[in-house]
């Protein structure tokens, strides 16, 4: 027993002490290789964590009854009763004086024609969750009521600035529509202020692990378009 437990001291310690000098003699090779690693742990529990989560689902749906949850995008302000869950409303956001208009009048509007908003969302309650829908321009108002949601497309997503890191995809639920194009920088800015009280930076990286285990970075410059449920959920661009 003294002999297995001197052995697995020696070697220990050689393990640390080699470490130890490459970390010396070659910084960057060794920064490397803590970051594969870090990554690598990362996706192993990501994989085992989908195998648990689609055999809870098997359970729920085939075992016990099958009710919604909530999510942490649910819309917490009450602006939606519970007679309007199809019913949509306008959100307009000025980026620099960090104004908002909400509103469900949608037809002949004059604040909204005589506004320019740096960010334009439709707004449906579904399954007790409000749903973000962006648009680009106002013609879009009322044209599109289609709202149809996207399997959830990334399991991990975290906004780095240096070693600060924050999570954020749980609160990206609800714009997971199809058509939707997130995570450019000025939807950053705007929903970081909005769910974490964050000013981002423009030296942020985001890190976002997909649905199927694939890990990227996205920079400033880069934006996610959410796609059909019957191709692949999403299209990495770049402005």
């Amino acid at each position: 027993m003294c002999d297995i437990i001197y052995y697995v001291f020696g070697v220990s310690c050689m393990g640390v002490m080699g470490i130890s000098i490459l970390n010396y003699m070659d910084p960057t090779f060794m920064g490397e290789v803590k970051y594969n690693i870090g990554w690598s742990v990362v996706k192993t529990y990501h994989t085992v964590n989908l195998e648990y989560k689609n055999i809870k689902r098997w359970y729920n749906k085939n075992i016990i009854e099958n009710k919604p949850s909530k999510s942490d995008c649910e819309d917490s302000d009450e602006e939606f009763i519970e007679s309007e869950t199809n019913k949509i409303k306008f959100f307009g956001y000025n980026l620099n004086d960090e104004t908002s208009y909400n509103t469900d009048e949608l037809e002949n509007n004059n604040y909204i024609d005589d506004t320019d908003f740096d960010l334009m969302f439709l707004k449906k309650k579904l399954d007790e969750r409000v749903y973000y829908k962006r648009i680009l321009t106002k013609s879009e108002i009322n044209e599109s009521e289609d709202f149809e949601k996207v399997i959830k497309p990334f399991l991990q997503i975290e906004y780095c600035v240096g070693d600060n890191s924050v999570s954020i995809h749980k609160n990206l639920e609800c714009f997971y529509i199809k058509g939707n194009n997130i995570l450019d920088y000025n939807f950053l800015r705007w929903f970081m202020n909005e769910f974490y009280y964050i000013k981002i930076q423009e030296n942020y990286i985001l890190k976002i692990i997909d649905s199927d285990i694939n890990m990227f970075n996205l920079k400033m410059g880069e934006s996610v378009k959410i796609k059909s449920t019957n191709d692949s959920n999403y299209l990495v661009t770049s402005e």
